[in-house]
């Protein structure tokens, strides 16, 4: 049995973050795509921040996440 490998859907970076949105891999047969946004922090930590079920609502809520993350680091550099 051979194991969908799932695709990047984006890709970006805001600072010392990089803001990675996948569709993860599954079985043949299996119904639900899941696709899910990571966060890789320069440190070397990663934290999954959201998991959907279609591929609009990743691509959606990656570009919300990532200006979230762009407006903090742009505060962060006013400060």
């Amino acid at each position: 049995m051979e194991i969908f490998p799932g695709k990047v859907v984006a890709l970006d970076r805001a600072g010392s973050v990089e803001v990675s949105t996948v569709e993860l891999p599954r079985l043949p047969g299996d119904d639900q795509i899941v696709f899910e946004t990571c966060l890789f922090h320069d440190d070397g930590l990663s934290e999954v921040v959201e998991q959907y079920e279609t591929l609009e609502e990743a691509v959606e809520i990656h570009k919300k996440i990532l200006a979230d993350i762009q407006a903090h680091v742009v505060k962060k550099q006013q400060s």
